[in-house]
């Protein structure tokens, strides 16, 4: 993404007003969008009708069959391609917190926040709108249709889990030590090599009351029986909501400890000096951190 998106900052945006940098930014995220839908749709076999809607059972059978083969190609281009989108998304919405307005004090930048979410369900509705009369065309859905369907969804919140949890730890950082970093989430030199101890304890705090907050979004009451259409979609619609939140307040988690991690690390002479070697010692911190973890 990064390659593609200095390609074309290049090419086209240098020069470009702030506003109209936003609007262009927006389109290449909708772009990674649509790209995003219609990959998924190839690799699951939605677009393929011969088979998944034949009444001869060998031939169901076999497109059975090559969907179990094809599963691992759907997960791998859905986490791919969504990882894609999602930093689209936060290049477009950082670009969105860069504006003066919102980035005049930690107040008005956590305003980007609602927001993307906001946007973001809005752009979800309105695929999952899209795909559902494409599904429905012949008033029934198969496998493969199924497949597309929740394998986009799942996607889809790894989008708004990225952009939205980057938003929200460009907002906590600002909150914190007062200065807000680059669209990259890059501070100063000035700035990234005077954190202190406590700031760097703060921001390790709100990751974790983050992840308290995941564990909440995460439960799910006991499901009431004969319920009407209506409410059952509404049911959905939460459904996808809380799922969205969970992954955001699980990428909160994960951006707070990132940058505490690199926080606590600038304040040792020797790496703040080198950021090459600030960004190895941060990669084996954190490595050995999951490796005891996962122990």
């Amino acid at each position: 993404f990064q390659s593609i998106n200095g390609f074309l900052e290049d090419l086209f945006l240098d020069g470009l007003s702030p506003e109209l940098q936003l609007i262009a930014d927006m389109c290449h995220m909708m772009l990674w969008f649509i790209l995003m839908q219609i990959a998924l749709a190839y690799c699951s076999g939605a677009m393929f009708d011969g088979g998944a809607r034949s009444t001869d059972e060998k031939v169901r059978e076999q497109r059975r069959l090559q969907l179990l083969e094809n599963e691992c190609s759907i997960e791998c281009w859905a986490v791919l391609l969504s990882h894609m989108t999602g930093f689209a998304a936060i290049n477009a919405f950082g670009t969105l917190q860069q504006l003066p307005f919102f980035s005049q004090s930690p107040m008005f930048t956590s305003l980007t926040i609602p927001i993307a979410i906001a946007a973001m369900c809005i752009v979800q509705r309105c695929f999952a709108k899209i795909r559902y009369r494409i599904l429905m065309s012949d008033d029934s859905m198969n496998t493969f249709e199924m497949a597309w369907g929740e394998a986009t969804e799942d996607a889809e919140n790894d989008v708004m889990g990225l952009a939205v949890s980057f938003l929200t730890t460009q907002a906590l950082r600002f909150w914190i030590c007062g200065s807000l970093a680059n669209q990259e989430g890059e501070e100063d030199e000035e700035v990234a090599n005077n954190h202190h101890l406590s700031e760097v304890f703060m921001l390790v705090g709100c990751g974790c009351i983050s992840i308290g907050l995941m564990a909440y979004s995460i439960y799910k009451p006991e499901e009431t029986k004969d319920q009407s259409a209506e409410q059952l979609e509404a049911d959905e619609v939460k459904k996808r909501f809380l799922d969205g939140i969970s992954v955001c307040l699980i990428m909160i988690f994960a951006w707070c400890s990132f940058y505490s991690g690199r926080w606590f690390l600038g304040t040792f002479e020797l790496l703040m000096m080198d950021p090459m070697l600030l960004a190895l010692a941060l990669a084996l911190l954190f490595s050995g951190i999951a490796f005891c973890c996962i122990r």
